[in-house]
């Protein structure tokens, strides 16, 4: 059930993703805003990752934090 759940959630992110992509380049805005807005998606699929990865197991805030902050990070290319 749950990676039925993940399945269903990441899915419904790639659409905002791409509602978002489309609503920026009809407006003409900027590509650091489209980097902006694909940076906080991917940044609530890293958390939502982290709080269903094991049922049995209670996820730690830290890990949660340090995996939802990957996008901005220094290092985001080796990610």
């Amino acid at each position: 059930l749950i990676n039925e759940l993940n399945l269903r959630v990441k899915n419904t992110l790639v659409t905002v993703q791409a509602l978002v992509r489309q609503t920026l380049r009809e407006h003409s805005a900027s590509p650091e805003l489209g980097d902006a807005i694909d940076g906080r998606i991917f940044a609530l699929a890293a958390a939502h990752d982290v709080l269903t990865r094991d049922s049995s197991v209670s996820a730690e805030p830290g890990t949660i934090v340090r995996e939802s902050s990957k996008p901005y990070s220094d290092d985001r290319a080796g990610s």
